[in-house]
């Protein structure tokens, strides 16, 4: 099995391209994927919306769209978007002009014949000792 632990870049980014860093991480998928199963988890700041389950948040970003697309060439499953999972259903958290803007842009990603393997997930509620804007999934 392979882990992978990622931040992606943001959508507007201008020290790294989304589409780079996906392209990259596609290579070592790709490799890993002759080996054994892979998983991938982290911010990969891309809002996936409903494109792979009624967990989403909002409308896909144009990162979800990018991600979707290389999930499905690599058979992956966002399993923390299947309805085996708990919790809130945003990822992230962030105070703008006094109002609360949230999104959901932190996956776990993994290879879709692990899928029937995994019982449950869970993005936990924010909580005081949580010093990130972003909820953790297990």
């Amino acid at each position: 099995m392979y882990i992978f632990s990622v931040y992606l870049p943001q959508q507007n980014c201008v020290i790294d391209n989304f589409e780079d860093v996906l392209f990259s991480l596609e290579q070592f998928v790709q490799e890993a994927n002759i080996d054994g199963n892979v998983v991938i988890l982290g911010d990969v700041n891309s809002n996936l919306g409903q494109l792979t389950g009624s967990r989403g948040h909002g409308d896909p970003s144009s990162n979800g769209y990018n991600l979707f697309e290389f999930m499905k060439r690599n058979i992956l499953t966002a399993i923390d978007m299947t309805e085996i999972t708990t919790g809130p259903t945003h990822t992230f958290e962030m105070m703008r002009n006094e109002v609360l803007h949230v999104s959901y842009i932190d996956h776990v990603i993994i290879s879709s014949q692990l899928a029937n393997n995994i019982l449950t997930c869970k993005v936990f509620e924010d909580e005081p000792d949580n010093t990130s804007d972003h909820l953790p999934i297990l």
